[in-house]
């Protein structure tokens, strides 16, 4: 069992202790990630979710299972089954939020929140 905050290829769980230039990496890798997981299993992200720590925690965790199976790193298929049957129990944690997270509207916003250094 990891006991890290890191993901099994070393990505970190949430960005807290990271010096500032490895945060503000770790929150555009993090965008970048709920882009194409918004996109691929539609886990129905609602902004701002980058201002909830376990929305926050939930997606990189998320993030980390899928690049665990998309890299190979994982080639356990029940393993990614279970991924997809539990998509429905992630969704529960993102249903809170003003709106439905839109890239395009929500990029100012979340640019403004980590340049404030608010995702500590």
């Amino acid at each position: 069992m990891n006991t890290t905050d890191q993901s099994p290829d070393g990505w970190h769980l949430h960005p807290n202790g990271l010096p500032a230039r490895a945060r503000h990496i770790w929150w555009q890798q993090l965008w970048d990630n709920a882009v194409r997981l918004n996109d691929r299993y539609r886990p129905g992200l609602r902004s701002p979710w980058w201002e909830d720590s376990i929305q926050v925690e939930a997606l990189a965790a998320l993030a980390a299972w899928v690049e665990a199976f998309d890299s190979g790193a994982w080639t356990d298929p029940a393993g990614k089954l279970t991924l997809l049957f539990d998509i429905e129990r992630i969704r529960a944690v993102f249903r809170t939020g003003d709106q439905r997270f839109d890239v395009d509207n929500d990029i100012d916003t979340f640019v403004a929140y980590i340049a404030g250094d608010e995702g500590t």
